[in-house]
């Protein structure tokens, strides 16, 4: 979600969203890999179960993975204040194509109407990659808050990340299990964290350390990760720099389930 524009990059690079600007390539999600995590969702706590352990998800995966903050003011998707930015709709629905159709004005691209393309760059970030949803329109999302781009920083975006995405895993793991609406069945909201969580990278090592090789294994292995050819787990935010998950469900599954395995889930990873 690159721009163009120097002044349009500057004022976005002084919001919490100004990872986005640094994106080069689209990311791929894969499907296999979040089926699993859905099957191995405890509601209750709010964990995956992998083998006989709990792996929590938390704000330390957003922040990691997303570079966002997880404190400050909650962020309310109710309020039907909509704010300057529906002003530049004049009445019509609010869509993806149209949010694009207005980007690509030339009316929004000088410098005095910066602060209006920021806001709508900023709606399509909330629509296609923090919040999205399965609408065709735009509604219910906290457009009122994109009237002050200097205040963006005072609200808790991580922590409403993880809310939603953890109320959307109760949901489909429910669904899951009760083998109830399966064809429909669909992860609403930042699945992207699952992806790239911090956590579950850290326990996949952890299990490696305790079932395979032993201290030096884990300690070499992590070492070829930081630094021969796979850097990405040091790039902060993880999004900006992920690879592609190339593994078919049957794979996924069976490194799940079994020790052995576990070596080649790491690599697999990072195809």
């Amino acid at each position: 979600m690159g721009v163009d524009s120097d002044f349009q990059r500057a004022k976005l690079e002084r919001t919490p969203f100004k990872w986005l600007v640094r994106m080069t390539q689209p990311i791929n999600i894969s499907c296999p890999l979040l089926r699993e995590l859905v099957s191995r969702w405890s509601s209750n706590d709010q964990s995956f179960r992998i083998r006989e352990f709990l792996v929590p998800l938390s704000g330390v995966d957003v922040c990691m993975g997303l570079g966002l903050g997880i404190t400050g003011q909650e962020v309310s998707f109710n309020d039907n204040n909509l704010g300057l930015v529906n002003n530049l709709f004049n009445g019509e629905d609010i869509t993806v194509s149209s949010i694009v159709e207005k980007l690509n004005d030339k009316y929004l691209n000088s410098k005095k109407n910066v602060d209006d393309f920021c806001r709508l760059y900023i709606l399509l970030a909330f629509v296609v990659f923090y919040f999205p949803r399965t609408t065709r329109t735009v509604c219910t999302y906290p457009f009122y808050l994109l009237d002050s781009l200097e205040d963006l920083h005072l609200y808790n975006w991580g922590g409403t990340v993880l809310s939603m995405l953890s109320s959307s895993l109760d949901r489909c793991s429910y669904n899951f299990h009760h083998q109830k609406n399966l064809q429909g069945m669909y992860l609403c909201d930042c699945v992207l964290v699952l992806q790239v969580s911090v956590l579950l990278l850290e326990f996949i090592f952890t299990l490696i350390y305790y079932f395979i090789d032993g201290p030096f294994f884990f300690i070499e292995q992590l070492w070829a990760v930081q630094h021969v050819g796979m850097g990405t787990l040091s790039s902060f935010p993880r999004f900006i720099d992920w690879p592609s998950l190339t593994m078919r469900s049957s794979r996924i599954e069976s490194a799940f389930l079994y020790n052995e395995n576990l070596y080649s889930v790491l690599f697999l990873f990072f195809n």
